[in-house]
């Protein structure tokens, strides 16, 4: 296995095209359908944007720390590797730059467009130009890996879309944590945005989280811990008005002087109430003798869930595994407070490959960590997803796929090397509620598609799994937009 050591990005050639459709109801007036009947028409779709997450900064760039406390980042490998897969025959066109700065067109390098040399200390944006009214089909992924110091980790981190509602589940306040928010704003006009901070007590007063206006092209770090002192578990709410943003969670931790992992949390999906949160590797438990290995799943993995509602939520976690449906032992009809953050461990589970999926009476949303080793620890932040029939990952340097599907689905695995060749194409029957694993077999890019909506994340583990990160693939952005065309009284 190996990880990328130079900043950059790839387009993939290849012919694939997928659809969802999405309705919207316009009134036109002097276009009134026969007989008073409405109708629908075909709008094209835009511009496929992502915003990439820069490689991590230290917290004393952020705040003065006396050298003899300043954190050490020891000798770090950064890649940035992004895809635009063409549709019909043809790809739209791409290019990447740093947010706020000049962009370039991906280059023709063989089969593949390449880009390198960027600003790896901050955001950096994708766009991909549709392809006729069919939108461009993209994955981006940062990756960031140091394997001593206090950063000790490995971190793969999805390109994300913008959006005006954004969800993130991780991070603490708590003292030895830090969780810095990064919020970028990629489009032309200003956003105004506003934080809402959720933790075990409830939510929690951050009247500085208010109102905060993103020139465009501009992003901005806050440090949660400022604003959420000593909450162990937190969540937050991202909403914006004006151009729609994106938003990440940097977030490391170390215990004294051992380094306990460092991961970017990226968005969850709204909260409802069916979750699934994809690739969920589970090894031998954590022994606290400490005869366990450095790859075992330690005491802190767990699945975090926020209850936004005011009223009480019931939830039941179930493990989705090779097999089907597993059980988790005090994990069914667990009550959460209004307005609550909870954790439901994953500690001392079978060993296997596994997707959870959370079930609840009012509408929550979630995410996963999952920690590894003793002493010295590595962890990975996995997001709730929304279920895709076409989905794709920059995935250079990762295991495995772990595909599950949420009903039984014909799934094809297309993947292809870092030079634009074809390395196979594999086709599973994945049956209802089940999890399966596939080799990437050293794959640069991949793309994955099904007859019904599945989920998927790359799993990337170095150093004896000792290092673990867990990446969600990208779903297809394309939306075949209608608008509804009716008669005006």
């Amino acid at each position: 296995m190996r990880i990328l050591r130079t900043l950059s990005a790839l387009a993939l050639v290849g012919a694939m095209a997928g659809l969802a459709a999405v309705g919207d109801q316009v009134s036109v007036p002097g276009q009134v359908p026969a007989e008073g009947l409405s109708h629908t028409v075909q709008v094209p779709a835009g511009l496929t944007t992502l915003v990439c997450a820069a490689a991590p900064e230290l917290s004393d760039a952020v705040i003065d720390v006396d050298d003899e406390f300043a954190q050490e980042i020891g000798d770090a490998v950064t890649a940035l590797n992004a895809f635009s897969f063409p549709r019909t025959g043809a790809s739209g066109a791409a290019t990447l730059g740093v947010l706020g700065g000049a962009a370039a067109e991906l280059r023709d390098a063989g089969e593949l467009h390449e880009f390198s040399e960027l600003n790896e200390q901050a955001p950096t944006v994708l766009t991909v130009q549709p392809v006729g009214d069919i939108a461009g089909l993209a994955a981006g992924t940062s990756i960031f890996r140091v394997d001593a110091g206090d950063l000790r980790s490995i971190s793969a981190a999805p390109c994300v879309s913008p959006s005006s509602d954004l969800w993130l589940v991780g991070g603490s306040g708590e003292i030895g944590h830090t969780a810095t928010l990064t919020l970028a704003n990629p489009g032309r006009t200003p956003a105004t945005v506003d934080v809402e901070l959720f933790g075990p007590l409830g939510a929690i007063d951050a009247p500085l989280l208010q109102g905060i206006v993103l020139a465009p092209g501009t992003s901005t770090d806050l440090l949660l811990g400022s604003h959420a002192a000593d909450v162990a578990s937190l969540a937050a709410h991202v909403t914006s008005s004006g151009a729609g943003i994106t938003a990440t969670i940097a977030y490391s931790q170390i215990d004294g002087f051992t380094p306990q992992g460092f991961d970017i949390v990226t968005p969850s999906v709204a909260p409802t109430t069916s979750l699934l949160i994809p690739a969920i590797p589970l090894t031998e438990a954590f022994t606290a003798g400490g005869g366990a290995s450095p790859s075992a799943t330690a005491e802190g993995s767990a699945v975090r869930i926020v209850n936004p509602s005011e009223e009480s939520a019931f939830v039941t976690v179930t493990l989705l595994g090779d097999s089907g449906p597993v059980a988790i032992s005090g994990a069914t009809n667990v009550e959460i407070s209004p307005s609550a953050v909870f954790e439901v461990s994953l500690a001392g589970l079978p060993p296997g490959d596994y997707a959870l999926q959370i079930d609840s009476d009012v509408a929550v949303t979630a995410g996963a960590v999952l920690s590894r080793g003793s002493g010295e620890r590595d962890q990975s932040w996995v997001p709730a997803v929304s279920g895709n029939a076409l989905a794709t990952g920059a995935v250079a340097g990762a295991d495995r796929l772990l595909v599950t599907a949420p009903e039984a689905a014909t799934v094809t695995v297309t993947r292809w090397d870092d030079e634009g060749t074809l390395l196979g194409e594999e086709t599973l029957e994945i049956a209802v509620a089940t999890t399966v694993a596939v080799d990437l077999d050293e794959a640069a890019a991949v793309l994955v598609a099904s007859s019904a909506p599945v989920i998927s994340g790359a799993v990337y583990e170095v150093l004896d799994g000792a290092l673990l990160s867990i990446m969600p693939l990208t779903p297809d952005a394309n939306e075949s937009h209608t608008v509804t065309i009716r008669p005006i009284n």
